[in-house]
This record gives structure tokens, sequence and C-alpha cells, in this order.
């Protein structure tokens, strides 16, 4: 059985996200009957660099560094 991940903050289970910038690129289809742009259903996408760690329950946003010294100490413990 695996140890649940929980915020250190809140303590909520399973809401730490990691959130990153980045951008989807759909292919233009044609036009629906309100005169609406279709786009196709595949996707490209390009994640940047740019990202924050945090939870979704309390909104506290954390470094990668807390998270991974919680989470073996939580695996030590375990």
């Amino acid at each position: 059985m695996s140890t649940p991940i929980v915020c250190p903050n809140c303590g909520q289970e399973d809401s730490i996200e990691c959130k990153h910038d980045a951008w989807a690129c759909f292919l233009v289809t044609g036009v629906d009957k309100e005169g609406n742009l279709t786009k196709g259903r595949d996707f490209d996408t390009q994640v940047f660099d740019a990202s924050e760690i945090g939870c979704t329950s309390c909104g506290k946003i954390f470094e990668e560094g807390q998270l991974v010294r919680q989470l073996q100490n939580l695996q030590s413990h375990g």
C-alpha cells in the first residue's frame, strides 16, 4: 500500500499539482453552422520552463526541495 501524498501546509491528500506554462496548437478544420471556427481533435503542445508546485486546496506554493524532503520522510517512515 502506498503512502498518500499530503500538503505540508493543510494536510489535504492528493492536492499537490505541478503546473507548467504551455500552449496547445490545434489545426483549424472548418467553420460550424454558427460561423465559429472548428478545430481538429489532435493537437501539438509545448511545455515551457516556467512552472510552480502548489496545493489545490489551500493555494500554498512550494519549492520542489520541500516536497522531495517530505516524500523522502514519508517513505522512510512508511
